[in-house]
């Protein structure tokens, strides 16, 4: 009777010999089930995203920005996007400070 449920990833490198390559590494990492699910969050992150920007250009910028446009709403977003990332990646050493 075979094993219904094969739980272990498949190998991409069939020689032992030689060593896994990056990928391999990767998508031996997470079993089929945990790649699932993170799938599903990074779907659910796009659609978040996708949904938010709708609201934003159909609702927001009509009423409000009559100037500006969608250029420098985007612009304003990945540059919040780039100073959070630097937040919460750079060492404290590192981190600007104000003169005191």
């Amino acid at each position: 009777m075979e094993d219904i449920c094969n739980c272990a990833p498949p190998r991409i490198n069939d020689d032992p010999s030689e060593p896994p390559t990056r990928r391999a590494q990767l998508r031996n990492a997470l079993s089929p089930e945990e790649w699932r699910r993170a799938n599903w969050m990074f779907a659910s992150i796009a659609a978040l995203h996708i949904i938010g920007f709708g609201v934003f250009i159909i609702f927001v910028i009509p009423g409000h920005y009559k100037g500006f446009g969608i250029g420098i709403c985007i612009l304003a977003y990945t540059w919040a996007r780039a100073t959070l990332s630097m937040r919460t990646t750079s060492p404290p050493s590192i981190t600007p400070r104000a003169n005191s």
